[in-house]
């Protein structure tokens, strides 16, 4: 099981205190059964759950027979997607989604685990200790859940994968500072076996007889040809976690390994770039060789492979739930997918060719496709409604052209689209549609749209980032009527052709009137580099409170009328684009100038006022009557003027493009970074968790599907 979509589906916490200490001897098992309505979407933390009495406290249990506590997670819930974290309670917060020194959020499966150790130490040192353990409900209907607790006595490894676990120690841990948390766990306090005990690495899991059934060495540093002759003398894993480590070989030779594990359900093995080669030249070789009819994971990103992806792992064969091959090397065009419990498909930044696959549109159980950063073209296919679960798309950055189809803009599920970067001329979708769509994040940036598109974009209810930046768009900037664009935080409408003015209605939508989605994030108003005019609104001004510390507005390039006015020095480079208001007539022919009477003034400490365009006025003629002034000649002041013209210009042209520069720096991280919607979408994405450090643990198992910003409280 998994957390869906960052940000999107709200991850919801509920605390149990785990009350094992009252079990010392016996081994009991602990049970909590979740009522029906317990888990909703609409839950506040800790509501309508009893809660035991104590937490857990390893110091109260005899140390030297004591291994540790297995926390069991089910749901007999069809299409449930719960999560278990847990945390010590002396931990800077309580465990969540994107915080937790032990999570168990696999994707595809109807139980989670964790096994907590007190021989596990903390980052600070620390013994672990107090454990809470909270359930989360990131899915979008409640579910009933059961929540087993389990103390371990006497845990000791098999002899013979002890033995196997030594040699892979001895084999990809040579160096120093190497396997370092693997070495901490298996070697701490207590009456361990010798060696380097898997079933103590924190993440890996064994049975109470000791056979490992998920290996977790992600992030330990292995340097060593992949484990070939290792890893399949585990006999009862179950989940393999090899990623973020420095293994080398062929792909197609590891994945034959693999395949002698008939209970393997999933693999990582992301972002060892010396993994290298195809990962299948024939039908039968090579990731088809993996026991397909079990294994619901499987992720090869930032890998060095070549060729294309094998039809075998997308076939009606295969069980596949979730496949990621993000930044790896491949090319070629896609197969057909016939794939019917495929719900998660990531395979942007790589070379593919070709069209979308009809058949990709029609995947009953999608639920999350990726394809961005490839070089797919022609239009998409218009079958989009045969994908009831669909809710995240990012087809940016290809080379799409044509209209998008009604049954992808108008999809009832669909709660981000990222279309950017593309050749698409058209977004439409009929009224009655639009009405009923949970879209909150749409980008259509970097396209060559018709106009009128704002209008019909303004009715979705739901927005909360729109970006159509640098759209071609042309025509009025039309304002939103009453009751749209309530909970719309972003918008990037800049570098387009953008005409009329700013229209006091804009400051009903949800940019001038709600919070942001962080605290450490402004909500953005950027109409930037377009062709308004006119006067500004009162409600930009200071005077309403719409500083820069509530929301960002950007408006520069552009033209007002009343830029300068001490109302909007709030704003950056109004001003300068504001339109120069002549302080004289123009002569008739042949006769000087007649000054204002403000030039007229006697009052000898006025100063001479700037011209909204920044020139200074020009100097009077030197007197030559008296031999004493300049000896220049008129082509060399006009050459120093020229001079000077220069140097104000290029002064000008930096003063904007650091100013455009933090404009776009702010933008981006804001609309594809942070704690925004689109941010799986971006190269970060795969980067391990800081918070996770912070907490002392690795990523372990982690989410292995579509995991958007938890939204960290």
């Amino acid at each position: 099981m998994s957390s869906s979509l960052r940000h999107v589906l709200r991850p919801l916490l509920v605390l149990l205190a785990l009350a094992l200490a009252a079990f010392a001897q016996d081994a009991p098992t602990w049970q909590y059964e979740g009522e029906a309505a317990t888990l909703t979407s609409q839950l506040q933390e800790g509501a309508n759950v009893r809660t035991p009495a104590t937490a857990f406290d390893s110091a109260l249990v005899t140390p030297n027979d004591f291994s540790g506590f297995r926390a069991v997670l089910t749901s007999p819930t069809e299409g449930a997607d719960l999560g278990l974290l847990c945390s010590s309670a002396a931990a800077l917060q309580p465990p969540t989604p994107g915080y937790a020194e032990y999570q168990s959020d696999r994707f595809g499966t109807a139980s989670e685990e964790v096994f907590i150790s007190p021989r596990h130490h903390r980052a600070d040192g620390t013994q672990l200790r107090n454990v809470i353990c909270y359930v989360y409900n990131s899915g979008q209907a409640e579910a009933n859940f059961s929540l087993s607790v389990q103390l371990v006595y006497n845990l000791t490894t098999d002899t013979a994968e002890l033995a196997v676990a030594d040699a892979l120690h001895s084999r990809c841990c040579a160096g120093a500072g190497q396997c370092a948390g693997w070495d901490a766990d298996a070697t701490a306090g207590g009456t361990q076996p010798a060696g380097y005990d898997l079933c103590y690495a924190r993440g890996s899991i064994c049975t109470n007889s000791g056979q490992l059934t998920q290996l977790d060495l992600a992030g330990e540093g292995l340097e060593c040809d992949f484990p070939l002759e290792e890893i399949p003398k585990f006999p009862e894993l179950n989940s393999l976690f090899l990623q973020n480590n420095n293994l080398t070989g062929n792909m197609e030779t590891i994945a034959i390994s693999l395949g002698s594990l008939q209970s393997l359900t999933e693999v990582v093995l992301s972002n060892n770039t010396g993994i290298s080669g195809w990962l299948s030249q024939a039908s039968d070789g090579g990731v088809c060789r993996l026991p397909l009819q079990a294994l619901s994971v499987l992720e090869v990103d930032g890998l060095g492979l070549e060729g294309s992806l094998p039809a075998c792992l997308v076939g009606e064969a295969s069980k596949l739930q979730l496949l990621s091959a993000e930044g790896s090397g491949l090319s070629g065009t896609l197969p057909e997918f016939a794939t019917p419990s495929l719900q998660v498909l990531l395979l942007s930044k790589n070379d593919f060719t070709g069209s979308v696959p009809e058949s990709l549109s029609r995947s009953g159980g999608l639920r999350t496709l990726d394809l961005s950063s490839n070089s797919l073209g022609n239009q998409l296919p218009d079958e989009w409604g045969s994908a009831p679960q669909l809710t995240a798309v990012s087809l940016a950055h290809n080379k799409l052209e044509g209209p998008v189809p009604v049954s992808l803009a108008a999809h009832p599920a669909l709660l981000e689209l990222d279309l950017s970067g593309n050749q698409l001329v058209q977004f439409v979708a009929g009224a009655s549609d639009v009405e009923k769509s949970k879209l909150t994040d749409l980008s259509l940036a970097h396209n060559s749209l018709q106009d009128g598109l704002l209008t019909a974009l303004y009715a979705y209810p739901a927005l909360v980032t729109l970006n159509v930046s640098s759209s071609n768009l042309q025509g009025s900037l039309p304002a939103p009527s009453e009751g749209q664009l309530k909970s719309l935080l972003y918008l990037d409408l800049s570098s387009n052709g953008l005409t009329g003015t700013i229209s006091p209605d804009w400051s009903s939508v949800g940019i001038f009137t709600q919070p942001a989605a962080h605290p450490a994030q402004l909500n953005v108003f950027d109409v930037a580099d377009n062709k308004l005019n006119g006067n500004l609104p009162e409600f930009l001004g200071i005077a309403a409170g719409n500083t820069q510390a509530r929301a960002l507005v950007e408006l520069q390039g552009n033209t007002f009328d009343n830029g300068c006015a001490d109302d909007f020095a709030n704003l950056a480079g109004v001003c300068a684009s504001a339109s120069p208001s002549p302080s004289t007539e123009s002569p008739a022919p042949g006769e000087s100038p007649v000054p204002s009477p403000e030039a007229q003034s006697p009052n000898p400490d006025a100063q001479s006022p700037t011209p909204p365009g920044g020139e200074s006025p020009a100097p009077p003629p030197p007197d030559t009557t008296t031999g004493s002034g300049s000896d220049l000649s008129s082509g060399a002041i006009a050459a120093i003027v020229l001079s000077v013209l220069i140097a104000c210009g290029i002064v000008a042209g930096l003063v904007v493009y650091v100013k455009r520069k933090r404009r776009h720096t702010q933008s981006d991280a804001n609309i594809f970074g942070g704690n925004t919607r689109f941010e799986k979408f971006e190269d970060d994405f795969t980067q391990p968790s800081a918070s996770l450090e912070l907490a002392g643990g690795r990523q372990g198992r982690q989410d292995y599907g579509y995991k958007a910003d938890p939204e960290t409280p």
